[in-house]
């Protein structure tokens, strides 16, 4: 069956758009998932609305962008999906930021500065990637900051380590890099994982059980049009 975008209307800030037109639970052809993916690549977050799914029809839609991310991985999935089965009784939000707009508006010379850096991420002392890497989407630079905690940068000490992802940190949470998503229920939040990081998510730990989350570990060669990652 053949599926529109009808309409794709930005969302309550950079860097999302919410996407109308669509029942997720019919298989989606060549045709609409092209038109999703020329979404993606002008907007990392893509917010559906309203989408009734079951657990065997949020996979079904999850396989068709990519490979799901099964088992613990050091490389972060390149792409994560989470629906809403019940909005948070408290109307918690979850903001996303724009790591690649970030990127592209520091000066030049802090852009010079940590072009070869890398990054130790939480997850072990083997974990390091590098500071500024490629988005697979569009194939432009992006930083991947990963956790706030416990991160450290190969070859500065940790003063001038901190001091450094401190000023990145204040550049890239502004809120024109920012999109703050207030949950309803059958929401569904797709979002390029490189690109773009997930900021917050709600705190209460007997809530978990409303949003269901899938990471992709790549995504298909027609998306992953770049595969600068992989």
């Amino acid at each position: 069956m053949y599926h529109a975008i009808r309409n794709a209307e930005p969302a309550t800030a950079l860097p999302g758009t919410e996407i109308q037109g669509l029942d997720l639970r019919q298989r989606l052809g060549d045709v609409a998932l092209a038109g999703l993916l020329d979404q993606w690549h002008q907007q990392p977050v893509l917010v559906f609305r309203n989408q009734p799914l079951s657990d065997g029809e949020l996979l079904s839609f999850s396989r068709r962008l990519g490979q799901l991310d099964a088992a613990p991985d050091t490389k972060p999935p390149v792409a994560c999906l989470l629906y809403a089965r019940e909005a948070p009784p408290d109307g918690r939000d979850i903001r996303f930021l724009n790591l690649q707009a970030a990127y592209e508006t520091l000066p030049h010379e802090t852009r010079r500065k940590i072009a070869r850096l890398r990054l130790l991420h939480d997850g072990g002392p083997d974990n390091w990637q590098p500071l500024v890497t490629s988005d697979p989407l569009s194939g432009r630079p992006t930083l991947l900051l990963g956790n706030r905690s416990n991160t450290k940068l190969d070859g500065l000490d940790d003063r001038a380590a901190q001091a450094l992802l401190n000023q990145l940190w204040q550049h890239a949470t502004q809120p024109q890099f920012t999109l703050h998503h207030i949950w309803r229920p059958g929401d569904l939040v797709l979002w390029n994982n490189v690109s773009v990081m997930q900021h917050r998510e709600i705190a209460d730990a007997t809530a978990d059980h409303l949003l269901c989350r899938i990471g992709l570990r790549r995504l298909y060669s027609s998306w992953e049009r770049y595969a600068a990652y992989a």
